[in-house]
Parts: structure tokens; C-alpha cells; sequence
């Protein structure tokens, strides 16, 4: 299977970014976005999200990062996909 569909934009941002995934089939969806150290900062866990496109704002200001890089890792079901975020002041 492809990987899944998981969009960030802007990116690099300054505020906020956007990050849209799309689920295919009904799935267990994880997303966590952790800092470059690896610690989680934020995390949506559900199980068994219906077909559609989500969409969410992410600030790394709101857990208290002015600015940085970040991963947000999307797993539906067993699938996983990475992507590495800037944010800029």
C-alpha cells in the first residue's frame, strides 16, 4: 500500500500550520508531532476514524516553542508516514 496522505502547509510557517491527512478506510489514526529530541508534544490518537479528509492547527508556541523543527508522524492502521516541520519566528 501507499504510504499515507499527510500534507503540511505552510511549511516552514510562522503562527500556525496546517496539517491535513486523509483516512481511505475506516482506521485506527496516531498522530504525534515530537521535537528533534524525540519527546512527544502532541498527540490524536482514535480508533476506527471514517473515510475523509482531517485537518488540524498545530503552533509548537502553544507547548512552549517560540520557534523549531518538528516531526509529525501519521500512522493509519500500519502505516506510517513521516514529515519534518519548520517553524519560523
Amino acid at each position: 500500500a501507499d504510504e499515507p496522505y499527510l500534507a503540511v502547509f505552510p511549511n516552514p510557517y510562522t503562527g500556525y500550520t496546517n496539517i491535513s491527512y486523509k483516512v481511505e478506510e475506516v482506521s485506527d489514526v496516531n498522530l504525534v508531532i515530537y521535537n528533534l529530541i524525540g519527546e512527544e508534544i502532541y498527540r490524536v490518537q482514535n480508533a476506527s476514524v471514517l473515510p475523509g479528509v482531517y485537518n488540524l492547527k498545530f503552533s509548537g508556541n502553544d507547548y512552549g516553542y517560540a520557534s523549531g523543527v518538528f516531526m509529525v508522524q501519521l500512522t493509519l492502521g500500519n502505516e506510517i508516514t513521516t514529515k519534518r516541520i519548520v517553524e519560523v519566528e
